[in-house]
């Protein structure tokens, strides 16, 4: 067979073989042959070179198990990956590339490009073949979880995140780029539907809160109309005053729900908050809540700000609240505005002192927990102690309660409120 192959080509060249070295070791050699022949044209001689390629062979073999395995790894990857080289030429393209375009288009060259469709989604311009994070990454550029709308292979429209990166030899010169690209289209979808969801159910919320508000409004307005113009004895008038109180209880939850809508919402603004006044106006309210004796002393700075919203004042109002609430008879209650380290940082500290009946030390840590609202009388507490520790996290603070005197619960309680000050 080598004859003849000689015979007809005057020779070949780089042919691998395998041989042995003298001493016994087996080899693979590249094999070099030139015919010499005479007047008569038949072969006379065959010059012939005998080169070792083993190591060579090997590095081979060792590169092409390296692309395999790298194929392997790309087409793993829950991601789409293309890489060109320094030609602008495509090198590897993945199955998840394709699956994200809802197709298999032909693409071999960056050139090809221009034969696909998408968008930016917050101006809504159309991409130009220079614009793909792929083409921008070959001129330089590094582009970083970039959002795209495409219009799909399928006839669909999806979103994309996408990376580029140029790859630099070791000149720093641009030999090929690098892109990745994760379809998110689903997560987009889904997101819409929370949104959308999260509006209906803050709709229902708004109407449901104003409806009750004003049927409460109502009842409230009838039942004191009764009380005053009907002479009652103590027994019949409590028929009025426990609905009035229930009412009562009803208008201010319906009014946490909705402050904790706000909060949740974002609906908020920040602003500088001077504290102490918030705190004098809180303590004026309390002062003067019809049928109860409340006294409130208030000590600190006649001014102290903090950055938060109006929002604030919900949460002094429910922890005062709730000091008059869960008290019998005349409430008294310190309020001190100072100056405090928390986590290693300069706070404003505000302590709401009382003296009702206390928090037993195993529901101190409950009392916050929205979860636990209508387990025991401590902890019916509730809805209004959740939105406090919701309004002062929001604002970078925190809230605990504590005993009046330590070890005795049943002294009264204090709440301690910390939030960043504005110096």
């Amino acid at each position: 067979m080598l004859l003849e192959r000689l015979d007809q080509e005057d020779g070949v060249k780089d042919l691998k073989v395998k041989a042995m070295r003298k001493d016994g070791v087996p080899i693979i050699a590249s094999l070099t042959l030139t015919t010499i022949r005479g007047p008569d044209g038949v072969i006379e001689w065959i010059d012939g070179v005998l080169a070792d390629i083993t190591e060579q062979e090997a590095a081979r073999l060792r590169n092409e198990e390296e692309r395999a395995r790298l194929e392997v790894i790309f087409d793993t990857l829950p991601v789409g990956i293309i890489l060109i080289n320094a030609a602008g030429l495509v090198v590897n393209l993945n199955q998840h590339m394709f699956q994200a375009w809802g197709g298999r288009e032909t693409f071999t060259r960056i050139d090809d490009l221009s034969r696909f469709s998408g968008r930016r989604p917050e101006t809504g311009m159309i991409l130009e073949p220079e614009d793909w994070p792929l083409a921008r990454a070959f001129r330089g550029e590094r582009v970083i979880n970039e959002e795209l709308e495409i219009e799909r292979l399928d006839g669909g429209r999806g979103t994309i995140l996408v990376s580029s990166v140029p790859i630099l030899n070791s000149d720093g010169k641009i030999d090929g780029a690098l892109s990745t690209v994760t379809d998110i289209t689903a997560r987009k979808r889904l997101e819409k539907e929370v949104k959308e969801s999260r509006l209906r159910a803050e709709l229902y919320v708004d109407l449901l809160t104003h409806d009750i508000r004003n049927y409460n409004a109502a009842a409230m307005g009838y039942l004191q109309l009764a009380e005053e113009r009907f002479e009652l004895d103590e027994k019949d008038r409590r028929l009025i005053t426990k609905p009035l109180e229930e009412l009562r209880n009803s208008t201010e939850l319906i009014a946490n729900v909705w402050d904790l809508q706000r909060l949740e919402a974002g609906r908020e603004e920040r602003e500088p908050i001077d504290l102490s006044q918030i705190l004098k106006e809180v303590s004026w309210e309390y002062e003067h809540t019809p049928g109860r004796e409340v006294k409130i002393d208030l000590r600190g700075p006649a001014k102290c700000q903090v950055m938060a919203s109006k929002l604030l004042i919900v949460a002094f109002s429910n922890i005062i609240s709730n000091a008059v609430k869960h008290s019998s008879g005349p409430v008294d209650i310190l309020i001190t505005l100072s100056n405090g380290i928390h986590d290693g940082k300069e706070q404003v500290r505000v302590d709401i002192e009382d003296n009702g009946p206390g928090i037993p030390d195993d529901r101190k840590s409950m009392i916050f927990n929205r979860s636990m609202l209508g387990l025991t009388k401590w902890v019916s507490r509730g809805l209004g102690l959740h939105l406090v520790k919701r309004v002062v996290e929001e604002y970078g603070g925190t809230v605990w309660a504590e005993d009046r005197v330590p070890g005795d619960y049943s002294k009264g309680a204090r709440f301690v409120v910390m939030l960043p000050n504005i110096p």
